[in-house]
């Protein structure tokens, strides 16, 4: 799966996954048919491919990944779009940098 999802990001054209606004003809049908054969290759049920990017960028937050790292592989043009959309994940990762700055000062 961790090949399937590194091929997908490294060879998708512009900036990461495009939303549904501004496609060209048939850009939505060949992210979507690329989006089904990565699924069926990889084995796993039929989600949407806006639940694959939510999934994608929760995950990618959970795991201490820059926000904007994160902005880059959306294609969000500004920051805040992607802070503000996932900031449920947000406190997780206030509270992770709390807990290694008391580690790092009183272990």
């Amino acid at each position: 799966m961790r090949r399937l999802v590194q091929r997908s990001i490294s060879s998708a054209p512009g900036k990461g996954v495009s939303r549904d606004r501004g496609w060209a003809g048939g850009r939505r049908k060949l992210d979507w048919r690329s989006w089904k054969g990565l699924l069926r290759e990889a084995d796993v049920r039929e989600v949407r491919l806006h639940d694959g990017r939510h999934t994608a960028a929760t995950r990618l937050l959970s795991e201490g990944v820059h926000p904007r790292v994160v902005m880059g592989v959306l294609g969000h043009a500004q920051m805040r779009t992607t802070t503000d959309t996932y900031s449920h994940v947000m406190p997780a990762l206030g509270r992770d940098a709390a807990d290694r700055m008391a580690s790092a000062l009183w272990d």
